[in-house]
């Protein structure tokens, strides 16, 4: 398991799982009860004028570099929030879109 500093989340360039340029990380979403981020808002598209909420269940961060577990149409399709905190009825619903239900992460932040 790795130590990160949630800084470096902030500061990411972000790759899809086949590791194509999304772009940077806009946003970190940190969770309330663990105070561990759980989603980030990467821009993507031509110019990286839109942006997609991504879990970060599966990622991995390496020199300065965000590798996310999803594909860049799975991301391109993610349900759009407004705000910088997620409800869990948003959690949810990103969870549902990612097709996830059960995942664990390797990286731990400080």
């Amino acid at each position: 398991m790795s130590l990160h500093e949630i800084s470096e989340l902030n500061e990411a360039t972000a790759y899809d799982s086949a590791g194509e340029k999304l772009g940077a990380v806009e946003e970190v979403f940190v969770c309330d009860a663990t105070g561990q981020p759980k989603f980030v808002e990467v821009s993507h598209g031509l110019f990286g004028v839109k942006s997609g909420v991504v879990p970060l269940l599966g990622h991995r961060l390496e020199d300065g570099d965000l590798h996310v577990a999803f594909p860049k149409e799975r991301i391109n399709g993610a349900p759009e929030f407004d705000g910088a905190h997620i409800s869990p009825e948003q959690e949810e619903r990103l969870y549902r879109h990612y097709g996830i239900e059960d995942a664990e992460t390797s990286e731990t932040y400080s």
